[in-house]
C-alpha cells in the first residue's frame, strides 16, 4: 500500500487522525484489485502495487523476487516489513494475525511502509489497522466488535438508550451521545445539535464538513478536516497533495 510523497505539515497532523468501524466504514473499493497467489494488494507501495506476505519476504530491503520453501516465487517489496499476516473472515484480505495488527507509517521521505507489530492496546480491542507516528499508535479501523479510541468501545447498546455514546454512573442517562444524537437527532451534517426552548441549535459538524457562516459545507473529496475550503487531513489511506488534493500515491 503507498501513497504520493507530501508535505512536511502532512506529518505533524496525522496524529490527528479519527478511528472507524470496519463494519460500517471500511473502504472496500481500495482492496479490490486482485493480485496472484501469495501476493496481495497495498494501494499506494511502488512501483508494483501487489507484495508478498510470506515469510520468506523477511529482511527485504529491495524489491526482490525470492522463492519460497514451496517453490513458488513471490515479490518482495521494502515496503512491506513484518510478516505476521492472517487472513480476516470479513473479507479476502490478510491483515495483522494476532496478537498483531496490520500498522502503517512513513518513512523521512514520506513513503507509507506497512507492519505487522504485536500493540495490546489494539490488538486486545480488535484493531484491525492502525497508525504510528513516532511512537503514538492510534488504531484506524477496528472490527465489528468495537470502535472509538484503540477500539475499546462497543458496539452493544447502551442500558441508557440506543443513541447513547456513554452512560452515567447509574446506567440511568446518557452522559454523551453518538455523533449526530446530541441530544436529539441532529441534521444530516451536524455533529453536536441541542433544542431549547424549541429552538434546534447545533455546535459541530460531522467528518468532511466544516462550519462556515454558520452553515455545515462540504470539504472537497475524501477530505475528513479542511479550514476554509482547504483540506487539513484527508480520511484514510488517502494523503494530501499540494495545497487541496487527496489522493493515493499511484493516482
Amino acid at each position: 500500500m503507498t501513497f504520493f510523497k507530501y508535505l512536511i505539515n502532512m506529518w505533524l497532523i496525522q496524529v490527528c487522525l479519527g478511528f472507524r468501524s470496519f463494519a460500517a466504514q471500511f473502504n472496500k473499493a481500495i482492496f479490490q484489485k486482485q493480485c496472484p497467489p501469495s501476493l496481495q494488494y497495498f494501494p499506494g507501495i511502488y512501483p508494483h502495487l501487489c507484495a508478498g506476505i510470506g515469510k520468506v519476504c523477511v529482511g527485504t530491503t529491495e524489491l526482490i523476487v525470492k522463492v519460497s520453501s514451496n517453490g513458488r516465487e513471490t515479490l518482495c517489496n521494502p515496503q512491506v516489513q513484518s510478516y505476521e499476516f492472517g487472513p480476516n473472515t470479513n473479507s479476502h484480505l490478510f491483515f495483522g494475525k494476532y496478537p498483531y495488527t496490520l500498522i502503517y507509517s512513513y518513512d523521512q521521505d514520506g513513503n507509507v511502509v506497512f507492519s505487522t507489530e504485536s500493540i495490546p492496546s489494539l490488538s486486545n480491542h480488535g484493531c484491525l489497522i492502525g497508525q504510528k507516528y513516532q511512537d503514538i499508535y492510534k488504531c484506524q479501523y477496528c472490527s465489528w466488535s468495537g470502535y472509538g479510541e484503540n477500539c475499546s468501545q462497543s458496539f452493544a447498546v447502551p442500558k441508557c438508550g440506543s443513541n447513547c455514546k456513554t452512560c452515567d454512573p447509574t446506567n440511568s442517562f446518557c452522559d454523551s451521545c453518538d455523533d449526530g444524537q446530541s441530544p436529539s437527532k441532529c441534521q444530516a451534517t451536524h455533529k453536536v445539535c441541542q433544542k431549547v426552548g424549541g429552538v434546534y441549535s447545533f455546535s459541530e459538524c460531522k467528518d468532511g464538513y466544516e462550519l462556515q457562516n454558520g452553515q455545515c459545507v462540504a470539504c472537497p473529496t475524501n477530505c475528513k478536516t479542511c479550514f476554509e475550503g482547504d483540506c487539513q487531513i484527508c480520511t484514510w489511506p488517502y494523503v494530501l497533495k499540494d495545497l487541496n488534493v487527496c489522493v493515493t500515491r499511484c493516482a
